[in-house]
């Protein structure tokens, strides 16, 4: 299924959640350079900011990966929900999507033959 929530047909979340990961592996070793007296307080301060950055950058990804899971999770359901016709399923999708909607619609009784 292609991502909704996209620049130019590329999706968002695969795109920011790099940026995250390496702030924070390179943070780590900044900290650990520094703390083995291999450099200058200048590797505590690049942590620093690499943390920020992470935290900036993780929070980002997040709000895109929930947009997108929302968006993907609405569109399955209800995708899945119509291919049933019949029987326990159509019970069950009366009942979903009367959740979904907000509704008390009566739901049809599936005949059996």
């Amino acid at each position: 299924m292609p991502s909704k929530a996209n620049i130019y047909g590329h999706p968002i979340h695969p795109m920011l959640i790099a940026f995250p990961i390496v702030s924070f592996v390179l943070a780590f070793l900044a900290d650990v350079v520094y703390e083995a007296g291999w450099a200058g307080s200048d590797w505590s301060q690049f942590a620093y900011i690499l943390l920020i950055v992470g935290i900036a950058t993780a929070i980002a990804a997040a709000i895109a990966g929930l947009v997108e899971y929302s968006i993907i999770s609405y569109v399955l359901n209800f995708a899945a929900l119509k291919s049933l016709d019949s029987g326990p399923q159509e019970s069950l999708r009366c009942i979903i999507s009367n959740t979904y909607q907000g509704t008390r619609r009566p739901c049809r009784r599936p005949m059996h033959i």
